[in-house]
């Protein structure tokens, strides 16, 4: 109960800028934390003792001094501009009260096996979804594939499938000029919150589309992507079969791997045997156990499957005959299930050696 209900206060801190003020200014009291954020003073007490309290802040209660730690400033703190961008679990703590918010709607989904959209959960979670320190990590585990940074730097078109707020497109956007990137998503909420991005950034080289608003704005039916990249949403899809074979027939064909060497890529820590840059799917997806045993055995399988049960499997069981994957439901043998009856001609799943929480999947035409 008391790491429950300190979450609320996280969530609270973090949007006032609570966190930010209390390391911008050292040991402090309540007036002067207040004074800094813009808000009320009583409230701040309040919030400075709970979380105290429950050792998540420093304080001098003689004094009536309130600092964070090193250790704590690290968890409750996003990198700023200029430093260095490292992952926090502030994310997961912040949509903690969106989602429990939603107890009465879940207990229905239990009664009629159906689930529910994002979007009904509001924007709260696709504002705690964009975090720079994960796109950084993913462009960065992309690049390491051999010769697509040189591609991405030349030029080509890459496709974004469940795009959400845009944290990947913008990134890659940013960071790659010469290409040209479109985002798809069916959430309008999500798509508001990209374009808006977008324009803050002054990017000119993506465009963003729902395709559930028509035909032209989904994936092409004729080949067209370079690359195709998804980010934490096939776990999320109702149809994933159906998604991964229009994002097959949307691609480009590999012409760059000779016959020889289009075997099943082996899973070696090394490189993609014969992979020179060609068209792919990159996925990065949570990282997960073929069996139940080993899955129940992982260090964060409790939070994940807390925020399955919350949010994931609702998407996934959110239209009719929906796959419900759930949150660390994209392991190894069902990706490569997927992937042959998609179409894929080769599919890998790469070694993950820092134990990261995602893992990412290799999928080539």
């Amino acid at each position: 109960m008391k790491g429950a209900l300190a979450c609320l206060s996280i969530s609270i801190g973090h949007k006032l800028g609570l966190f930010q003020q209390l390391a911008a200014q050292g040991p402090c009291s309540t007036a002067a934390l207040a004074a800094a954020a813009g808000v009320t003073e009583r409230w701040v007490r309040e919030w400075c003792h709970q979380l105290a309290a429950a050792r998540f802040i420093s304080c001098d209660a003689q004094a009536a001094q309130f600092w964070l730690s090193e250790g704590q400033r690290a968890v409750l703190v996003e990198a700023g501009p200029g430093e260095q961008a490292r992952a926090t679990p502030l994310e997961m703590v912040c949509m903690l009260p969106t989602v429990l918010g939603k107890s009465a709607q879940h207990v229905a989904c239990f009664q009629s096996g159906s689930g529910l959209t994002f979007d009904e959960f509001g924007t709260e979670h696709m504002l705690h979804s964009h975090r720079h320190a994960k796109a950084v990590q993913f462009v960065k585990k992309l690049c390491e594939l051999p010769g697509l940074q040189q591609k991405l730097t030349e030029g080509i078109k890459v496709a974004d499938v469940g795009c959400g707020s845009g944290e990947i497109l913008l990134h890659l956007a940013a960071s790659f000029p010469a290409s040209t990137f479109v985002g798809y998503d069916t959430s309008p909420q999500a798509l508001g919150l990209a374009e808006l991005r977008a324009l803050e950034q002054g990017l000119q080289n993506l465009t963003l589309l729902n395709p559930s608003e028509g035909a032209e704005s989904r994936l092409p039916c004729q080949p067209t992507y370079h690359l195709v990249v998804m980010q934490d949403s096939l776990h999320d899809m109702a149809h994933p079969q159906t998604i991964l074979e229009a994002i097959r027939q949307s691609m480009l064909d590999d012409s760059s791997t000779s016959s020889s060497s289009r075997g099943p890529l082996q899973r070696q820590a090394d490189a993609l045997d014969g992979y020179s840059g060609g068209p792919l799917l990159f996925v990065s997806d949570k990282a997960a156990c073929d069996d139940v045993a080993s899955t129940l055995q992982m260090p964060a399988a409790a939070l994940m499957l807390g925020y399955s049960m919350g949010l994931c499997l609702g998407s996934g069981l959110s239209e009719p005959g929906g796959a419900g994957l759930g949150t660390l439901g994209l392991t190894e043998a069902v990706a490569r299930k997927l992937s042959a009856a998609a179409g894929f001609s080769r599919y890998r799943l790469l070694d993950n050696p820092s134990g990261d929480v995602n893992c990412y999947h290799v999928f080539c035409p």
